[in-house]
């Protein structure tokens, strides 16, 4: 959980154009907990996936798979950290 709340940390300001939940952060430990508890019901439960995207030990980003778009639709969306951008992992995930 820390690598993920320092990942987020470091690209707040990066992120905030493009993802609503940003203005949750920073989040506490318990509402991050609650957060990927809840991805992993709705996962088992046939719903959206969300995923962390890692290089090594380190948290570079986030991608998920949402069912948002309507029936039989699905979104990817997506999230790299500034310092790991233009590197194709972006590409790598779609």
């Amino acid at each position: 959980m820390p690598a993920l709340d320092e990942a987020i940390a470091r690209n707040i300001e990066h992120l905030r154009p493009w993802m609503h939940w940003i203005v949750y952060e920073p989040a506490s430990v318990n509402d991050r907990v609650n957060l990927i508890e809840s991805w992993n019901g709705q996962w088992a439960d046939g719903g959206d996936s969300v995923f962390g995207v890692f290089l090594g030990d380190e948290v570079i980003g986030g991608t998920g798979l949402h069912r948002r778009v309507g029936t039989g639709g699905i979104e990817l969306g997506y999230w790299i950290g500034k310092d790991h951008i233009r590197n194709g992992y972006a590409t790598e995930l779609a």
